[in-house]
């Protein structure tokens, strides 16, 4: 029958048509009343209402979803977490519980999603969870064991709200619901095919907003700064991204993260955060290994940007009109393994001999390709030129020494040929009819 007709069939004097719209409601459309819909019942795009030998998906749903336990739902919603973590410049690590399990190393920056059950977040709050600052800050080889983190600047935080999460379950439970509704697993009659279609259908749609809630679960971003950590909350995420790229794009955002493709990175910054206690020498691994562990610096995602660095201030910057040759050339790169040095053209050095040109030095060269920059134990920045000096021996090349001796020889003879020049004129005065000047010379005999 349809509506009409069954509202002629209850109304009377007295009878209000509002509750019977109601109950009608929840019995009938889906989502309504979940506790309420009736299994069989169904009206037709013609208005007509029937029952059917066929049980309503979405009843079934909403039965078996209350059905699901509370750890069948959060496994599902961790297995959904995993799904969502991607990979890329971040080495992702998932619920990490104890210092051991977060590895302390220079050169990998590592990204900590925490799990649902070992922390969530209520609104902003200003002091890091008590977990977080342990994993921050102590590290360890094995179970129990504890030791201050030395590479502090390597790691960072994501942590669900918890009443994002509580939503995120609510569809991690319809999603395991429909799954175990199509492997035949809820309901003994078989599914024919427009209602295993339809289920399709549903489980995409519940599946797409349960990766949505997870997304939008993980909205707190602790990244390590001078303070120690500091939270972000991210407003908004793009629905094709992952929880990786999430994290990158806020951080890159907050110019936190020093990429491969940011270049050189200035005199000015090399003295005020590497060179700050003014040493004789440091290895380029021991500037590697002091970038990871200063929280007051950005986190270095690769090495490019720090070798190049390296090699503008010793050579000279490349192609940049900000910093005068000068100014970036006050260092001196030094190849252990090559037994090979670079500097500036201009850089000048005290010697026992005198000023010399460091440049001028057998083992020193002025043209640093990238590929010499390398980060190890056996290459070396000095403070500058003296610094290289007492640490290395340089071969300048010797200078000749003026012969004294035959200059004051050259001086006698020039002195003695004017001499006769003289007295030929002289003579040659007094005798008009004489020799010639000429033949006079001819006879001055000649000094050896």
């Amino acid at each position: 029958m349809n509506r009409r007709k069954l509202w002629e069939m209850i109304l009377e004097p007295g009878v209000e048509l509002d509750h019977y719209r109601d109950a009608l409601k929840n019995l009938n459309e889906t989502g309504s009343n979940p506790d309420t819909e009736a299994f069989f019942l169904y009206e037709t795009e013609n208005g007509l209402l029937r029952f059917k030998g066929e049980p309503k998906i979405s009843k079934l749903i909403t039965n078996e979803a209350q059905q699901i336990e509370a750890g069948v739902a959060r496994n599902r919603l961790e297995q959904s977490i995993r799904g969502a973590l991607g990979g890329g410049v971040f080495e992702t690590i998932y619920d990490p519980q104890a210092p051991y399990e977060v590895p302390d190393e220079y050169d990998t920056v590592r990204l900590c999603v925490m799990g649902f059950d070992a922390v969530t977040v209520t609104g902003d709050l200003d002091e890091p969870p008590e977990l977080l600052q342990t994993l921050a800050n102590k590290t360890g080889n094995s179970p129990g064991s504890e030791k201050k983190r030395v590479y502090r600047n390597n790691v960072v935080f994501l942590v669900a709200g918890e009443q994002e999460t509580d939503g995120a379950l609510n569809h991690a439970r319809r999603v395991k619901a429909m799954e175990r509704i199509l492997n035949g697993e809820a309901w003994e009659a078989e599914l024919n095919s427009a209602q295993r279609d339809d289920l399709d259908e549903r489980l995409q749609k519940e599946s797409a907003l349960l990766g949505e809630s997870v997304r939008q679960s993980y909205r707190h971003l602790y990244y390590p700064d001078s303070g120690g950590l500091s939270n972000e909350t991210i407003d908004s995420v793009n629905d094709s991204s992952d929880l990786h790229d999430i994290v990158f794009e806020n951080l890159e955002s907050l110019d936190k993260l020093i990429t491969q493709d940011e270049g050189a990175l200035g005199t000015t910054w090399f003295r005020t955060r590497i060179w700050q206690s003014d040493p004789d020498s440091m290895t380029t691994l021991e500037i590697r290994k002091l970038v990871s562990k200063r929280t007051d610096i950005r986190i270095l995602l690769d090495p490019r940007p720090l070798r190049a660095t390296i090699r503008d201030i010793t050579v000279g910057k490349d192609g940049g009109d900000d910093e005068d040759l000068t100014s970036m050339s006050s260092f001196v790169f030094w190849d252990e393994d090559a037994e090979q040095g670079y500097c500036s053209e201009i850089m000048s050095v005290t010697t026992p001999e005198g000023e010399k040109t460091l440049a001028d030095a057998e083992e020193m060269a002025t043209s640093l390709p990238m590929s010499s920059v390398l980060i190890s134990d056996e290459h070396h920045i000095y403070g500058d030129g003296e610094k290289l000096l007492d640490a290395q021996e340089l071969t300048f090349p010797v200078e000749e020494e003026d012969d004294e001796g035959g200059e004051e020889e050259e001086d006698d003879i020039g002195g003695g040929a004017a001499a006769v020049v003289v007295a030929a004129v002289a003579e040659s005065a007094n005798r008009p009819r004489g020799p010639s000047f000429r033949s006079t010379l001819e006879r001055t005999p000649r000094r050896p």
